[in-house]
């Protein structure tokens, strides 16, 4: 075999040995020479004798040179499959639930390190993305046709009556949040909840006030530090009212009395009625155009109560003066976000 790399010296020493070395003595590879170059110079044989011994590295770099780049044996076994079983696969995916708790409060710097909170959500979708680019694209598509566009949250009293606990979780994402059209607040609340009082609301209202501006504004990691480049517009904003049973603790509090069905039912139209109350205040207010369409307020499906549901449309008012509901924990907007009471006002 004769080496490419090798045949260029060759001829360079050729072109000096033509006079010492009888042409019938060359063979076609220079390497092979059938006879000894006894009138050949002693520096010529040296060189030969270093070529001979390196032949094999010429022949590593030629097919190093010459052979094409390394061909993959990884297949995406997805991609392979047909484009109607991926897409039953992403649907499969952006139904799947989700438990991911995130902070509703901005945590002091101590705290947050104490926690070691990661503002990361694992999202089964969301992973799948960064697969590879066709993947994004199949799934950008995905979302844009499949009307997934409700996400879930549960919030809960359960540490506290008149206060939100301070993680909420969210159970469902299927989409971006520039894609999300619905928010389904799943109220999971304490038996005798109390929504409010003499001197007014109670802090759970201004938290569940707060929830909803953070994820208007930052999405659904509540905390983040710079807040969304488009704030989302919900068209619809469902809360969902689960109360839990009867609590040992508020009834030991009350010396071991307990409450009776009839009672029970006294207590939940109560919070109803006063539910209802805080929410027609905050549509009258005016601060929520622009961010929400439609309110609908419902109990859970838990049999005495199904069908009893409550809406309001938002519309366009003044806001007016919000300094008594600043004092309250009522702002609206987050720090580093153009506020929605200003687009109000014009």
């Amino acid at each position: 075999m004769h080496v490419r790399g090798s045949s260029v010296i060759w001829r360079l020493f050729l072109s000096r040995t033509d006079r010492v070395i009888p042409k019938h003595s060359c063979s076609t590879s220079f390497l092979d020479l059938p006879q000894p170059l006894y009138m050949a110079p002693k520096f010529v044989l040296s060189v030969l004798r270093s070529l001979r011994r390196i032949r094999g590295v010429f022949h590593l770099i030629e097919l190093r040179l010459f052979a094409g780049p390394p061909q993959s044996t990884h297949h995406n076994l997805l991609l392979d499959l047909p484009r109607e079983l991926r897409l039953q696969i992403y649907d499969a995916l952006a139904h799947l639930p989700v438990d991911c708790p995130v902070d509703r409060i901005r945590q002091t710097p101590r705290k947050r390190l104490a926690r070691s909170t990661s503002t990361r959500l694992p999202i089964p979708w969301l992973s799948l993305t960064l697969v590879c680019k066709t993947i994004k694209e199949d799934l950008q598509l995905y979302t844009l046709a499949s009307g997934n566009a409700t996400y879930t949250l549960e919030v809960d009293n359960l540490e506290h009556r008149r206060l939100l606990t301070d993680k909420v979780t969210w159970r469902r994402i299927p989409c971006p949040p520039s894609n999300v059209r619905t928010l389904r607040a799943d109220l999971v609340l304490r038996f005798a909840t109390d929504f409010w009082g003499s001197g007014g609301p109670m802090g759970i209202l201004s938290d569940l006030y707060q929830v909803l501006n953070c994820f208007i504004h930052n999405g659904p990691v509540l905390t983040r530090r710079r807040p969304l480049p488009t704030p989302i517009h919900l068209d619809t904003l469902l809360l969902q009212i689960h109360m839990i049973g009867t609590d040992a603790q508020f009834e030991a509090q009350l010396e071991g009395y307990t409450f009776d069905q009839a009672e029970v039912d006294a207590l939940k139209q109560q919070l109803w009625q006063e539910l209802k109350m805080y929410v027609t205040q905050v549509v009258d207010r005016g601060v929520l155009f622009g961010a929400v369409d439609k309110i609908v307020c419902r109990w859970a499906d838990d049999g005495s109560d199904n069908g009893v549901e409550c809406q309001w449309e938002v519309c366009a008012i003044p806001v007016g003066d919000m300094t008594e509901w600043n004092a309250y924990n009522f702002h609206w907007g987050v720090p580093g976000s153009s506020s929605l009471t200003t687009q109000a006002n014009k």
